[in-house]
């Protein structure tokens, strides 16, 4: 077992979420994960359909409706999809009821009629009669569900009830016999066929001796011989689903040692469905401790006989006769129902069967509508967290936290189930496993509360794999409203619903990210004032001219990508565009410099380009048909892209042999294309004149005086065409490399200041990293050093500009990182990332307002794939850049160890600061203190909640060089109509104060010193005393003097129907602390963190522990608090 286990799952169940704690406790529970000490069948989940009629009624309430096996609606979609949702759930056919039934047969002359209420006969109704059309109806329903189910056969069949409830003489199994054969030949497949129902022992309303019963199984066993013979595997037997005896058990276990597959008996723990004690016995550890009584006596009666039967808990509804309504079906009843889980299975049981699935107090589902139960979603989650094989757990600390462990379901690792039954204590919980593996340190919160961190114990722990990123999900259940008698489940605050169609929600967890490891490290944020600013649309891409015939170091990795032959109708290329609503588009690239424009008056034939190894660049002039150049302008304004477009500066010069090109530029050819632009009304943001020719250039060069002379042609021929155009494109040049040599930075000096009227933008190329065929790439990626390296070209660039006399702006016009189409598995996998959005970061501190990655589509570095243009890892870095940083930057610094990269920006669209961390590190997690300095205190007083959106991306397994991105423990993927997945955050809530002192309230809970009227505070009476949380009310934009009141930070307003607002509370779990872990990059967007404001100063250490309410200041604010 120890190889098993590697991470955890926590699943926990309270009794609602509270953000102030009377008390806290410590715990620990101890789990040993050398060995299982049970194991459960895969499909331990059961659940019964039972036959009772709509007259069934118990204490006067009639509970039932139409949820009999005769007559329950198989087309309702609710009750459908909740079976499906299981994917099998196991199913128990059967009930009291079972034993007075008649199945019908082919050559049945008798009228088939249903359970007629007679309260003279046994269990209060007349026999009744199964139609085989409903037999096929049945099961057609349960292959369509895909359910596994188990029938209860009517073993009274044939035998005397005597008066003192003795069921005497043989079981006369001839109708049973033909309903098996009927099911065989219609190749139903029953999972199990289980004998009478609650007639063992003293029985319900009759009883079987062991030994008759015994040799009524032996009749079941030989009939199935018979109708079962040319089948591979026959039905278990089960029987005799009643309420244990052990004298009886142990007699009929040794008299069906060779018959008897399962033994079956039923749990109603609590007693009667009419009990007013139900509540307080379920919250009781005692009282639930005293069902383990039951287990483990029929575990050793078990153990002493001579089967090999296993044990089911085929029927167990709590409390007998129906239940009680707003306790069986409500939340308060899943504490019992998952501890008995729980139990049941450390006594190797192997099934368990809820009564009902629907039907009574106690159904699953609701009986009338079919929504969902509480208890509902605790089945389902345990179906899918808890594996067969249970662990050994022990808690240490209070008696009302109940631990179970079992190794995962469908995955590596181990999950955990807590529950706390206390309405006023916070719990913090240390796990501890022995001799398998480390657990990480963790911090879960739930109602009353349940905190909970993970240690390693002090045994030996297995290796970690270095680059494994490792995450633990946790699923909180709470009631809504925090009543434990509410029907409304919530999962991690969110209220599980079935929607329109009828589906089942999803059954979402938190993530949370987790390493060997971890360091502490503080990130301090200048938020007084920007230091540069970049373009509101700064994220940019390229799409290139490459034809499919560009290959490097023998591979040819850019297919049909080119401006000339990309597929403009592709869905996920135009979702991918549309999503960042505007994407700055370069078009252009290496051969722009050997295009030519087809004009409408041109007769020579417009060629693409063909591979032509002598040729400069390696290929033949290429031409752009006046088409492809309408389709890709209406491929732009569909896409709302805003465009670039790179100009051929070589036209009308002559290439010297030494690489030089000298010569005007003959602009005629371009003037054509861009008047033609014009009349078309196509919108073009820049010109780009040029590509790679300046300074020493790539295979040629324009110097920096004729490039200036040029620059000028350009600018003079945009001035006649674009003169009743406002604004003009910007005009871009020359989109070179700054320092190469200390030629190309005196070059850009010369060329910026010869070009100070003219140019608007000086653009210049990043390949920092090498060639894309050096096997050294990703160590370079991972190494600060490295990257710092980068800061070089920015500052040569900017103390360039400063000391020129250029107005001009910096753009990165293209950046690949490796040069010669990038490399696979490097370019266009996760680990790039670290390196793109470092450069982003980066150039944008060195006042660069435009970062055009190389390319968007195609060679090895796209950010999307050149085949099925499914986005690559970085696809998804610029996506969350372009939406969460916005254009001022802030000076930013990190204090702690150098692989933490950080950059921070006042947020996009929204107030606050957006900060990106990036971990280089593969095996320690880093907690990040956040510190802004700021001018003055905000003009808001007293406690505000705080919201925090949390953006954690890692690579898919922790495989650095993997294509697929997890975002926050998700991997995004597009859907099958093309769509970019939605990038949902973490939401983390914090409490925070614009000032603080300390103080303590002292509260006498031991007697009261006075009392009120009922009504006394009327208003709000009905909002005080049902909700247990948090309230925070004060005075809008803190006047004090404003009429308007902010609860939680909302305004109570009216609204058009003049209703007086709700007055909601604000559930929230608190931080202090934004955690990287290995190998991964964050976006934390904080809103409270003011970006700029003038005069204001903020320290800002994410004070939102919730458990420290003494810091209110004395302040002219009201924080009112429920305690319970």
């Amino acid at each position: 077992m120890g190889s098993v286990c590697f991470w955890v799952v926590l699943f926990s169940l309270s009794f609602g979420f509270i953000f102030v704690d009377a008390t806290c406790e410590n715990g620990r529970v101890w789990i040993d994960g050398k060995s299982k000490i049970a194991e459960t069948d895969n499909d331990f989940i059961c659940a019964t359909m039972d036959w009772w009629p709509p007259e069934k009624c118990d204490y006067g309430t009639c509970s039932w409706g139409h949820s009999s096996l005769l007559n329950v609606d198989l087309k309702n979609k609710i009750f459908r999809n909740a079976i499906r949702a299981f994917s099998p759930l196991k199913i128990r056919l059967g009930g009291t009821l079972q034993d007075k039934v008649i199945y019908q047969t082919k050559n049945s002359n008798e009228p088939c009629n249903p359970f007629i209420k007679n309260t003279s006969a046994l269990f209060g109704f007349s026999n009744g009669c199964l139609p085989l059309s409903r037999w096929d109806e049945l099961n057609k329903f349960f292959k369509d569900t895909r359910a596994v189910y188990t029938f209860g056969l009517n073993v009274l069949m044939g035998k005397m009830v005597l008066a003192n409830g003795s069921a005497v003489g043989t079981w006369d199994s001839i109708n049973a016999e033909t309903f098996l054969r009927y099911t065989v030949k219609k190749n139903y497949s029953v999972y199990g066929w289980e004998l009478g129902n609650e007639l063992s022992g003293n029985g319900i309303g009759a009883s079987i001796s062991a030994s008759q019963y015994a040799c009524d199984t032996k009749t079941l066993s030989d009939m199935m011989r018979r109708v079962y013979n040319s089948t591979k595997s026959k039905p278990p037997i089960i029987a005799p689903g009643g309420f244990f005896d052990s004298t009886w058990f142990m007699e009929y276990l040794n008299k069906t040692s060779k018959t008897l597959n399962v033994i079956s008996h039923h749990i109603y723990s609590l007693g009667s469905g009419v009990d007013k004690n139900l509540t307080a016995r379920i919250l009781d550890p005692s009282y639930l401790d005293g069902a383990g009584d039951t287990f483990k006596k029929l575990e050793h009666t078990l153990n002493k006989s001579t089967t090999s039967a296993s044990a089911w808990v085929s029927e167990a509804g709590g409390a007998y006769n129906s239940g009680q309504n707003n306790v069986t079906n409500a939340f308060v009843f899943s504490f019992w129902y998952l501890d008995q889980l729980g139990m049941s299975s450390v006594y190797d049981t192997k099934t368990y069967c809820r009564q009902t699935l629907v039907g009574g107090n106690y159904g699953l589902l609701n009986t009338t509508t079919f929504e969902p139960n509480p208890d509902y979603y605790s089945a389902l989650l345990w179906h899918r967290l808890m594996g067969t094989n249970v662990l050994s757990t022990r808690f240490r600390g209070t008696k009302k936290i109940r631990a179970y462990s079992h190794c995962a379901k469908k995955s590596k690792g181990i999950t955990i189930l807590l529950m706390n039954l206390d309405n006023t204590t916070t719990i913090e919980v240390k796990l501890s496993v022995n001799k398998t593996w480390r657990l990480h340190k963790h911090r879960s919160r739930s109602h009353h509360q349940l905190k909970t961190k993970q240690t390693h114990s002090e045994s030996r722990p297995t290796k970690m794999r270095k680059t494994r990123i490792r995450t633990r999900q946790e699923y909180h259940l709470t009631p809504k409203d925090g009543n434990l008698h509410s029907k409304v489940m919530m999962l991690n605050g969110k209220v599980l619903t079935v929607n329109s169609a009828g589906r089942i929600p999803s059954l979402k967890p938190f993530f949370i990210l987790v390493s060997s490891k971890s360091e502490n490290g503080r990130v301090w944020i200048d938020g007084k004032r920007k230091i540069s600013e970049t373009d509101s649309d700064f994220v940019c891409a390229t799409i290139d001219w490459w034809p499919p015939q560009k290959c490097d170091f023998g591979t040819c990795s850019w297919d049909h990508s080119s401006l000339l032959n990309v597929d403009l109708n592709n869905k996920i290329f135009r979702n991918a565009i549309k999503a960042f609503s505007p994407l700055k588009i370069r078009a252009g690239g290496t051969l722009q410099d050997e295009v030519t424009y087809q004009t409408k008056y041109s007769n020579g034939p417009c060629n693409p380009f063909t591979q032509n190894t002598s040729a400069l660049f390696g290929f033949n002039k290429g031409c752009l048909p006046l088409s492809r150049w309408d389709e890709l302008n209406r491929f732009f304004q569909d896409t709302r892209a805003v465009v670039t477009f790179g100009l051929n500066e070589l036209y009308g010069k002559t290439v010297l042999a030494n690489g030089s090109a000298v010569g005007a530029w003959d602009s005629t050819n371009a003037e054509t294309l861009m008047r033609y632009t014009v009349q078309k009304n196509y919108t073009i943001y820049g010109w780009e004149l040029g590509n790679e020719l300046s300074g020493s250039g790539i295979e040629v060069h324009v110097s920096a005086s004729q490039y200036a002379v040029d620059l000028a042609t350009l600018s003079h021929m945009m001035n006649q065409i674009y003169k009743d155009i406002e604004p003009k494109p910007l005009i871009i040049a020359p989109g070179g490399f700054v320092d190469k040599t200390t030629a190309d930075q005196i070059w850009f000096t010369q060329f910026l200041n010869r070009t100070r009227k003219t140019l608007n933008v000086i653009s210049h190329h990043i390949y920092n990293l090498g060639s894309g065929a050096d096997k050294n790439l990703t160590a370079r990626i991972l190494d600060p050093s490295y990257l710092d390296g980068a800061t070089g070209t920015y500052k040569k660039l900017q103390s360039i500009l400063k000391t020129s006399e250029s107005p001009a702006s910096a753009w990165v016009s293209e950046g690949g990182g490796a040069y010669e189409s990038g490399q696979n598995n490097v370019s266009n996998a996760f680990v790039f990332s670290f390196w793109y959005l470092d450069q982003l970061g980066m150039s944008s501190v060195y006042d660069t307002k435009t970062y055009c990655r190389q390319t968007l589509i195609g060679g090895n570095y796209g950010l999307l794939n050149t085949t099925t243009f499914e986005p690559n890892p970085n696809y998804y870095s610029a996506l969350l850049w372009h939406r969460l940083m916005g254009s001022k930057v802030l000076s930013t610094s990190f204090m702690g160890t150098k692989k933490i990269r950080a950059y921070s920006h006042c947020a996009k669209d929204s107030k606050g600061i957006t900060i990106l961390l990036i971990n280089l590190d593969n095996s320690t997690s880093i907690d990040v203190k956040v510190t802004v300095n700021s001018t003055r205190p905000t003009k808001t007083t007293g406690a505000r909640i705080q919201i925090r959106e949390e953006y954690h991306l890692t690579a898919k397994d922790g495989n650095l060089h993997s294509k697929q991105t997890v975002l926050n423990g998700k991997e995004l993927r597009v859907n099958s109509s093309g769509d970019i997945p939605p990038l949902e955050p973490f939401l983390s809530f914090n409490f925070v104060y614009s000032e603080s002192e300390n103080g303590r309230v002292w509260i006498d809970g031991k007697r009261k010193i006075a009392e009120t009227d009922s009504d006394f505070y009327k208003t709000y009476k009905d909002e005080w005393n049902k909700n247990k949380d948090t309230r925070r009310i004060s005075a809008n934009d803190g006047n004090l003097n404003s009429k308007v009141t902010v609860l939680n930070g909302e305004e109570l307003r009216i609204n058009s129907s003049s209703d007086v607002p709700s007055l909601e509370p604000l559930y929230v779990n608190s931080s202090e602390i934004i955690t990287v872990a290995p190998y991964s990059i964050v976006f934390a967007h904080i809103p409270h963190l003011s970006c700029m404001l003038a005069k204001f100063v903020h320290r800002n250490h994410l004070l939102g522990n919730v458990e420290k309410l003494e810091r209110l200041k004395n302040q002219p604010s009201k924080f009112l608090v429920n305690f319970h």
